[in-house]
């Protein structure tokens, strides 16, 4: 019986140190999600450069799913609404890489990074033909893209001098 046991025992141990790893080589590829969230993290810790390499890698990650069209990706990335997710979540990240930036002194990177977000969010429509052509989830991604763009201009402003502000 004591025999029994130990081999019990010892089989666990296998099996654990197998489930271990196999569940190390799934952490080796973080989520999105938790990149952005560790570099949130990093960012309020005023750890610039590990939030800096995050972001970079996120803005890296959601640039290929832009260009690949959602292929290739998961099943939430296949549908026709996840490129303009994408897109809302790399001018968010990009925002956040030009607000490190700025905080570093690197005012002429922090400017490029404002842009090219404000580029993604794309041209509104006149509020005249918003009206018109609204509808209630049309309205909301609308509205926050308009926000995010102030921001973006806010900080871009801030950056500028003169006639340029």
């Amino acid at each position: 019986m004591a025999g029994g046991n130990k081999k019990k025992k010892q089989q666990r141990g296998k099996s654990s140190r197998k489930n271990g790893t196999t569940n190390s080589s799934k952490k080796s590829v973080p989520t999105l999600e938790n990149v952005l969230t560790q570099a949130e993290s990093a960012m309020e810790m005023s750890d610039i450069d590990t939030a800096m390499k995050l972001f970079a890698y996120a803005a890296e990650t959601l640039r290929s799913r832009i260009h690949s069209g959602g292929d290739g990706v998961d099943a939430a990335a296949a549908d026709g609404s996840s490129d303009e997710t994408n897109k809302r979540t790399l001018a968010n990240v990009l925002g956040k890489m030009g607000e490190l930036k700025a905080s570093c002194g690197d005012v002429e990177g922090a400017r490029n990074e404002f842009l090219d977000a404000i580029e993604l969010l794309g041209n509104q429509q006149e509020p005249t033909d918003m009206i018109k052509d609204a509808d209630e989830v049309g309205d909301i991604m609308t509205a926050q893209n308009c926000e995010s763009k102030a921001g973006l201009y806010l900080y871009l402003g801030q950056l500028s001098m003169g006639a340029e502000a």
